[in-house]
């Protein structure tokens, strides 16, 4: 059979947008599943912590490595391996038999994982022109809070009827079709990533080396960081202090904890498109107005007595925070030539996945210290939005715009 790569740039999104439901699908069913585990295997929370915490570490290492060989062998061929071999150990997951396995298959499963975010944006890079990019990056991204708020709602309703380890199964067998779909209908990059000749090669390792140099990009990962952290960290622990300190039940819990994943996903369709039309050239502003205010939201949603307030505050942090977790992929694609988007992607995100290993660690230490007090907790995340906001200042917009002198004529010679 042959393949049928789509040409249509909104059918690339939605396979795009697949990949990224599923990625996010099989990495957050483990906050329930892990339930199941726990219980099944005789784990200790501690253990339950490691084993949270073993994903993250592999995704993390994985981040620049997954970046650089989305340059170097594209995109296509590097999306399918990932969503394969991810799909294999969420299977291997339902077959743990222990706590050293069980911690080998998840570090291994986000080894896998780590390539796939890199090479979407890259892809979007190659495929997308670059005054659309805002947009579909935005569309794109808008999966991951999606897949934040379906996981639990799916993976329950099947852990109630099978169990844990087929729960995993079945996950990982729905991730071989997207696989499948990847093969047949993503398309062939509109942009080379192979040049043929000897001086091309040289301008490519060049590319590579300047973006490794380029102080900018780790700012962006420090600014990827603080605000990981804070995603990370309230995904992982606002269940619990719904509970905990609002004293709300288990299926209210359900239904408010996805409202601010619900309100991120709006943001991110939003956000991408608004930087298209009316955010170029004034990126660093807007990010920086953003960050003060899920910071201040934050502030006031711990602090306010009211139930209500309490919900309304998240919803409103929510916004402006996933605003600018997709803002700073959407400099990335439209800024970076695409032949160096995968590195760049890579050492960015790399930033973000070291918050997911240590965000929700230190947030539990400071509750257990604290004697199951939340403050230190939410402080946290008060802390880690203002070094986004400070990450943010400190970035030089007129560089980007000398890495970006260019991008558009070498889409454009490719068409």
């Amino acid at each position: 059979m042959q393949s049928k790569p789509i040409t249509n740039k909104y059918s690339l999104i939605a396979l795009l947008f697949t990949g990224w439901f599923c990625d996010y699908l099989d990495r957050m069913v483990m906050s329930l599943g892990v339930t199941g585990i726990a219980k099944d295997l005789h784990l200790e929370p501690s253990q339950v912590g490691m084993v949270l915490s073993s994903f993250f570490v592999g995704y993390a290492f994985m981040q620049i490595p997954g970046g650089w060989l989305a340059d170097k062998f594209g995109t296509k061929k590097l999306i399918v391996i990932s969503i394969v071999v991810w799909s294999i150990f969420t299977v291997l997951t339902g077959l743990t038999w222990s706590l050293v396995s069980l911690l080998v298959v998840r570090f291994l499963f986000g080894i896998g994982q780590g390539s796939y975010p890199a090479s979407a944006a890259k892809s979007i890079a190659e495929n997308i022109s670059h005054k659309e990019r805002g947009k579909a990056q935005g569309l794109v991204m808008s999966a991951n809070p999606i897949g934040l708020a379906v996981a639990p709602l799916l993976s329950a309703s099947i852990m109630a009827t099978v169990g844990w380890r087929p729960l995993f199964i079945i996950m990982g067998v729905l991730g071989v079709f997207v696989a499948i779909a990847f093969i047949y209908f993503h398309p062939a990059s509109k942009i080379s990533s192979n040049r043929n000749n000897s001086s091309a090669n040289k301008e490519e390792g060049t590319g590579v080396k300047e973006v490794l140099r380029n102080l900018d990009i780790w700012k962006l990962a420090i600014l990827d960081f603080g605000l990981s952290s804070v995603s990370w960290g309230f995904a992982s622990w606002l269940p619990s202090y719904l509970m905990n300190v609002r004293h709300v039940d288990l299926v209210q819990t359900g239904i408010y904890a996805s409202l601010p994943f619900m309100a991120a996903a709006l943001s991110q369709i939003i956000s991408g498109w608004w930087l298209d039309k009316f955010l170029a050239g004034r990126e660093k502003i807007a990010m920086v107005a953003a960050g003060i205010m899920s910071t201040v939201f934050f502030y006031l949603m711990f602090h306010t007595e009211s139930l209500q307030l309490s919900i309304i505050y998240q919803v409103l942090a929510s916004l402006p925070l996933y605003f600018n977790l997709t803002l700073i992929w959407v400099l990335v694609v439209k800024i970076f030539p695409s032949r160096t988007v995968g590195t760049a992607s890579g050492i960015m995100n790399f930033g973000g996945n070291l918050a997911g290993v240590f965000a929700p660690s230190i947030m539990g230490f400071l509750i257990s210290a604290s004697g199951g007090s939340y403050s230190g907790a939410f402080s946290f995340l008060v802390a880690a939005m203002i070094l986004s906001v400070i990450a943010t200042l400190t970035l030089n917009m007129k560089n980007f715009s000398k890495v970006q002198k260019g991008n558009d004529e070498e889409y454009m010679e490719a068409q």
